[in-house]
């Protein structure tokens, strides 16, 4: 047989041990899965450039030290990707100390820093000379580049844009370093911010923002009313590595990333969604095959829960939906977003997600929507869970992640059982 990834992967599994989250819902894990847990919306009315919007912001930020003048994406890195390393037992003096040219980075973006970007342009357009610091704190490497400063990281690095799914493409980059024997360690992540005067105003012109009188159900994904999306900001990091390699070490596996996969375009345009989600289903299906799971459509219940990217306009929900049916056919698994609790967090919304789906297998819960009050009857035979405190069967948690420009994501991920 020839060797593959997939068959690396089977004989010795990849594992989480180490999460870090900074999110609207509060700084820490902790934060977040409590929220996702009982469907707790983030939405709240911000001020953003002058203008009013629902937003799910990270409250009372403010940089300090050093980290003062980098972009509040790269500030939202540091803090997640150090918790990440605590939970993993790679502390600097309280852990095990990795091999630092075996230690890699990778982080996904979607906007950089474009907070930096202002900054530097403001200078220039006030006849001021510009920090020189704004050199290298401009660049999209400054994400990566600092997370491995701190980290003492001097393996593989990279910062990774691919739009909305790049968290996800940061995790599959990540595993495959690791897969390919390049890495021992690997700190994958996404970080994005959107408190500047681009992002707002660009999703505003473009009709993505949803709408209505309260904040927290302007995001309300698969129902018949919804009509966009809530931005939030944040960052998440996972610490990966392969199985035997925890083991050795003796740190306590969280989970284990089962599969991905990655497509490219529909055709589509800009967006690059169609309305028979093809891409995503391609992605979906890759995912699964890395997993081992060749027909889940062929009555299979392999995958327990889907986090659908569901971003609550109307093409994409309906888009995925359509993916979901071609790859499981009728037995949809349940299915629910979690981006009225977080807000689409841009590249940082994939590892989120997958946080709150690992804790979701650890725990058996299925994250709810409560908003989600009728689902679109267009979407059937999709069932959204909307009560918290619903059981999740025993499988596998399926995270999908969409994109401008056609990049489609897809994670799996595989509870593991806490050992003796």
């Amino acid at each position: 047989m020839a060797w593959s990834l997939a068959q690396e992967l089977r004989e010795d599994p990849i594992v989480v041990t180490g999460r870090g989250v900074v999110s609207g819902c509060g700084l820490g894990v902790a934060a977040l899965v409590e929220a996702a847990r009982t469907g707790r919306p983030g939405g709240k009315w911000v001020e953003v450039a002058g203008q009013r919007y629902a937003g799910c912001l990270v409250e009372n930020w403010a940089g300090s030290g050093k980290g003062k003048r980098l972009d509040p994406s790269v500030q939202f890195a540091l803090v997640a990707a150090a918790e990440a390393m605590r939970e993993a037992g790679l502390a600097e003096k309280t852990g095990f100390s990795p091999d630092r040219e075996r230690f890699g980075v990778a982080v996904g973006t979607s906007r950089g820093c474009q907070a930096q970007w202002e900054v530097a342009q403001a200078a220039v357009a006030g006849g001021k000379r510009a920090r020189p610091t704004l050199a290298a704190t401009t660049t999209l490497a400054a994400l990566s580049g600092a997370v491995a400063q701190q980290a003492g990281a001097r393996g593989p690095g990279m910062t990774l844009s691919a739009t909305c799914a790049s968290g996800a493409v940061a995790i599959s980059y990540a595993a495959e370093q690791l897969l390919l024997g390049h890495a021992e360690v690997m700190l994958a992540g996404g970080a994005d911010a959107v408190r500047n005067g681009l992002v707002f105003p660009g999703m505003a012109g473009a009709g993505l923002l949803g709408s209505h009188a309260e904040a927290g159900r302007v995001c309300r994904p698969f129902e018949a009313s919804r009509n966009g999306l809530l931005l939030g900001e944040g960052a998440g990091f996972l610490v990966l590595e392969r199985a035997s390699h925890a083991a050795a070490r003796g740190a306590r596996p969280l989970a284990r990333l089962a599969g991905w996969g990655q497509t490219m375009h529909d055709g589509a345009g800009k967006t690059g969604l169609s309305e028979d989600g093809g891409a995503l289903a391609g992605a979906m299906r890759r995912a699964l095959t890395m997993a081992g799971i060749e027909s889940p459509a062929a009555g299979g219940r392999e995958v327990g829960y889907v986090n659908a990217h569901g971003t609550g306009t109307p093409l994409n929900d309906r888009a995925e939906v359509a993916a979901l049916r071609t790859v499981f056919g009728d037995r949809l698994p349940p299915v629910s977003s979690t981006k009225p609790v977080t807000g689409h967090c841009l590249g940082a919304t994939p590892v989120m997600e997958a946080v709150v789906a690992m804790a979701a297998l650890a725990g058996g819960w299925l994250p709810p929507q409560p908003e989600c009050q009728e689902v679109d009857p267009g979407l059937a035979p999709l069932a959204v869970p909307r009560e918290a405190g619903l059981a999740l069967g025993e499988g596998l948690a399926m995270s999908n992640s969409l994109g401008f420009w056609g990049y489609h994501a897809s994670l799996i991920f595989g509870w593991v059982p806490p050992a003796g």
